[in-house]
């Protein structure tokens, strides 16, 4: 078997099923596995960012579909129902991405860290404080339990119209939810015990979402930190190819006198790179 080339590269748009490369220079294997596994670094880095933005983006969808249902309908027999269900549909996709959030950073984090690591213990300090000093989060915390274990969790959905024009609220029932769930907490059941008979969920989970993007925030500082040297070094790479060849920048390892389905191309995560340098890309 004849022994892998390893090149720092560019390509161009295909033409006629045919790869234009053009090699900038080569690479020893060493080389090749450390950039192979700085650019999948970076990856890693951008996809455990869209778990975050799975929240926000539901959230969205939640106060986009209040504005639908505020403006476009009236609570009657016939339609209340499928309010109902729908409203209930998007608070629960809130709950589960905010849980699912929190539990795979920490777990990433201790994985990839280590559990006495300052990048987890900041994670565990971040959500501690949201937890002891916010009831909007640490009650959304609890009842994402109360909606996989007892069900759909909003009492009621009311409209009413003033001078301010349309309104939709939310509503929990207090006593219903203490009714139906013993599993509060020391912490939550006092809380609930103080709340109004009914209250709104909007501003709790608006002020949720507030909460987590703070955390993400603060921890996607550490995060980037951990792969900073990693992209400046890329960056470099990119930079090289563009002053010595033309096309999109690739890393390339490929068995010569093999199929050219046996070729490995290395793609520049350009938008990640931009993120942790702060360097615009013309």
């Amino acid at each position: 078997m004849s022994e892998s080339n390893y090149w720092l590269a560019t390509i161009q748009a295909p033409k006629e099923n045919k790869k234009d490369i053009q090699k900038i220079r080569s690479l020893s294997k060493l080389e090749f596995q450390d950039y192979a596994k700085w650019i999948q670094e970076l990856n890693e880095y951008q996809k455990e960012n869209f778990l975050f933005k799975i929240l926000p983006l539901n959230h969205k969808d939640f106060h986009s579909k209040v504005e639908f249902y505020k403006n476009k309908y009236e609570m009657d027999r016939n339609n209340g129902h499928s309010i109902f269900i729908d409203l209930n549909r998007h608070i629960l996709n809130c709950l589960f991405s905010f849980r699912t959030y929190l539990d795979h950073t920490e777990s990433r984090l201790k994985k990839k860290f280590g559990k006495n690591s300052k990048e987890f213990i900041s994670f565990k300090e971040l959500t501690s404080n949201c937890f002891d000093n916010y009831f909007s989060y640490r009650f959304l915390y609890k009842l994402r339990n109360y909606a996989q274990h007892c069900g759909l969790p909003t009492g009621s959905i009311t409209f009413n119209e003033n001078a301010n024009g349309k309104n939709l609220r939310i509503e929990f029932s207090r006593d219903d939810l203490l009714k139906k769930y013993d599993s509060w907490g020391k912490h939550v059941k006092p809380d609930l015990e103080n709340q109004k008979p009914e209250f709104d969920l909007i501003p709790l989970l608006d002020e949720l979402v507030g909460h987590i993007d703070l955390i993400n925030k603060k921890m996607d500082v550490h995060l980037k930190k951990d792969i900073q040297r990693q992209a400046f070094q890329l960056f470099s790479l990119i930079d090289e190819t563009q002053k010595k060849g033309s096309g999109e920048p690739i890393i390339l390892r490929f068995l010569p006198k093999e199929k050219s389905s046996n070729m490995k191309i290395g793609w520049f995560p350009y938008e990640v790179i931009s993120k942790v340098t702060g360097i615009k890309f013309n």
